[in-house]
């Protein structure tokens, strides 16, 4: 689509059965994760494969597009149309082409791997493509992105890194879900409103007031503190290798922690993921976490201008960083990092600003307040729950604290 002003305007259309995200789909439930829920495990695992033409040519015959614009086809022989025994997304004749699917409870190998990086790998290719064409078309050096595909921070890294394009946002709540937005920007804009303030957080959800927070801890019977200092204190205690479950204001809306309902971690120690992966989070242990910085600090851990407070697009950390902040890195040295700004949220800025007066470093690891499978925790309920069943070492909710 083209907009201008509150004009806009369709210029492409891909129909079903062409879907990227349909695709992604596929290949996340043939590598043995939940197709349309673990789709991000795909892309944080093709970092461990590596190109090969052989799955490329087979990739032809599952997604093919042209080279100069990115148009694509989906066959639909490989998804939908034909014996399905292995599986709901996927044919036997996709079977026959790429192997046996990968059970849950086997093991990953190199060639799984490999599958997910050359899968990434295209995706990119498409993607970009057709953001190029568009930008020659149209003339517009601004991009803007929505829906699930738009989840896939890795590409969006790669969109950003075009030459072609200026400005990127993506849409914090991209998915099924957030999509919804546009249509009541639509409306709105069919009922007579001419302009919209820019979307500069994500904090819309619900809010507790420190009465109920206090009344949740008593009713699970804790003891708990009043902190007066509370981003100085807390900031010492993720210095010193505490796990922090962080229930703040109001909730984030979309799929990303962004400093409201949070676990924190120091991204300094070197075996802080794998310590988050296996006993708070319970997922895989290969799996990456991203970090959240002061906006105004940026510049000097990375040379992207394509940082958002979103946490949704990834680029590479400077090098002389990788060894420095090892926990919040992925293998291939791509960070999903989150801007924050004093603006948008004071209390968590000033925790990272203190949290680098002691460290030298305001960086730290924020990944969603849940375990794998479950939401993101909402309430104070929700929060202690998580908090008592897992290696979360202190809850601080609004000012309380609660240290096991």
């Amino acid at each position: 689509w083209h907009g201008k002003g509150v004009d806009i305007k369709e210029k492409n259309c891909f129909k079903l059965p062409h879907t990227l995200g349909g695709i992604y789909a596929t290949f996340t439930e043939y590598l043995g994760f939940r197709a349309n829920q673990e789709e991000g495990k795909v892309m944080g695992l093709a970092s461990y494969g590596e190109y090969t033409q052989d799955l490329q040519d087979k990739m032809d015959q599952v997604i093919s597009y042209d080279k100069n614009t990115g148009d694509y086809k989906v066959n639909p022989f490989m998804r939908f149309k034909g014996q399905r025994s292995y599986g709901q997304g996927f044919t036997d004749e996709f079977v026959t082409l790429f192997g046996p699917p990968k059970k849950r409870s086997e093991e990953l190998t190199q060639y799984h791997k490999n599958v997910a990086f050359n899968l990434q790998w295209r995706v990119e290719q498409i993607v970009c493509l057709l953001v190029q064409n568009a930008i020659g078309e149209i003339g517009s050096n601004n991009v803007c992105l929505a829906g699930g595909v738009a989840m896939n921070c890795k590409m969006n890294g790669e969109i950003a890194n075009l030459g072609e394009v200026n400005r990127l946002f993506v849409q914090p709540a991209s998915a099924d879900n957030g999509t919804a937005l546009g249509a009541a920007y639509v409306m709105a804009m069919r009922n007579g409103v001419k302009s919209f303030n820019k979307m500069e957080h994500a904090y819309w959800g619900p809010e507790y007031t420190d009465e109920s927070v206090k009344k949740a801890i008593r009713e699970a019977k804790l003891e708990y503190r009043k902190s007066g200092t509370l981003e100085k204190e807390v900031a010492r205690l993720l210095a010193q290798g505490k796990i922090i479950g962080w229930l703040q204001g109001r909730m984030e809306v979309g799929a990303r922690a962004l400093g409201a309902r949070s676990i924190l971690a120091s991204p300094i120690y070197p075996d802080m993921r794998e310590k988050l992966n296996m006993e708070v989070k319970h997922r895989e242990n290969w799996r990456p976490f991203c970090p959240s910085l002061p906006a105004d600090e940026c510049s000097k851990y990375f040379d992207s201008e394509a940082i958002n407070e979103f946490m949704i697009v990834a680029c590479q950390i400077k090098s002389e960083f990788k060894d420095i902040l090892p926990s919040a890195v992925h293998v291939d040295g791509s960070v999903r990092p989150q801007a924050v700004s004093k603006e948008a949220n004071p209390k968590y800025y000033n925790l990272l600003k203190e949290f680098g007066e002691i460290t030298g470093h305001p960086v730290l690891i924020n990944t969603s307040f849940n375990i794998q499978g479950e939401p993101v925790v909402l309430s104070p309920q929700n929060a202690l729950r998580c908090f008592g069943g897992t290696g979360i070492d202190v809850l601080v909710m609004n000012d309380y604290i609660i240290e096991k």
